[in-house]
């Protein structure tokens, strides 16, 4: 009897490992659907102490001052499209907003730009409301290595690139 058993056992151990095998492969599948992050561009603004002026309980913060940006000849003021989070994930273009990163920072962001586009050199014009304005440039190239997306993302201040992200204006 117990040769019986072990002989039952091991078709099923191999029919396991066959199973095991099968089901997980690195091909990937044709009908696989991708969801490529958005660009989002990350501003903050500090005065030469170093102090937040996107920070509310800063004193001389610049948050009423009426901020807006010009993207593609349209003028979109700062928190004027934004509706709210979704889970669904299709970039929303919501213009310029404030917003809060994860380590507390409080920045302006402005977005979202679809993920699967490629950009090149994407003027946007931060009109701060007080006769200056810097403009945001950025580059963003998608291509596929290995069958996997790959997306190359590029800022630029005031026609220099930048590495910083967020980036950072003095005022």
């Amino acid at each position: 009897m117990m040769k019986l058993k072990s002989f039952l056992k091991k078709p099923l151990f191999l029919l396991y490992l066959l199973w095991i095998a099968t089901a997980c492969n690195d091909k990937n599948d044709p009908n696989m659907i991708w969801d490529i992050y958005p660009t989002i561009i990350y501003i903050s603004v500090e005065d030469t102490q170093g102090n937040s002026l996107l920070d509310p309980k800063v004193e001389g913060n610049i948050l009423e001052n009426g901020i807006k940006i010009i993207y593609q000849g349209k003028t979109y003021e700062k928190d004027s499209l934004y509706d709210g989070l979704s889970r669904a994930y299709l970039a929303r273009f919501y213009g310029i907003k404030t917003d809060s990163l994860v380590s507390g920072l409080h920045v302006l962001s402005i977005g979202e730009f679809a993920g699967d586009k490629n950009y090149k050199n994407e003027e946007i014009t931060i009109d701060w409301n007080d006769g200056s304005k810097d403009i945001i440039a950025f580059d963003s190239e998608l291509s596929w290595k290995n069958k996997k997306p790959s997306v190359k993302r590029t800022l630029y201040l005031n026609g220099k690139k930048t590495e910083n992200n967020p980036i950072l204006i003095v005022k």
